[in-house]
């Protein structure tokens, strides 16, 4: 996830086993209702959000523990750029809503611009302007 110094892509192909399994625990509570032929619902929505809750805190724990492993192989400036990238706030932009209302929808190459200045300036001051509206102020 972007929070984590990534951009908040994921493969679906490595993480359908995951997200498969994740479904079924989720619906499992909602299945043994089906095959018991029991029409009462009650407790299965809390029993479902408590699942959830779980799975989404294991997702974390994993994501957090693949960014500290990968981080670890990484060179030592590359090391750094990923401590940065995932201080609080780094990540925002990218996270935004890309509304042109608001100045915040970044076409194509500016968005490629605007990845490959982050990865290359990390140490420098810069400030940006693209079509007066992007402004990328890094310290």
């Amino acid at each position: 996830p972007a929070r984590l110094g990534g951009l908040g892509l994921m493969n679906p192909t490595a993480s359908a086993n995951e997200q498969r399994a994740a479904s079924q625990q989720i619906s499992a509570p909602l299945v043994d209702r089906l095959i018991t032929q029991d029409h009462r619902l009650d407790g299965c929505h809390s029993v479902q959000q408590s699942i959830k809750r779980r799975i989404q805190h294991s997702k974390r724990m994993k994501q957090k523990e693949d960014a500290a492993n990968l981080q670890r192989h990484l060179p030592l400036p590359l090391q750094r750029s990923m401590e940065l990238s995932q201080e609080k706030g780094a990540s925002t932009w990218l996270t935004a809503l890309p509304i042109d209302e608001h100045g915040f929808a970044l076409h194509k190459a500016a968005f490629r611009d605007c990845l490959s200045l982050i990865g290359h300036s990390r140490t420098h001051q810069l400030t940006v302007v693209v079509d007066n509206r992007l402004v990328l102020s890094m310290p």
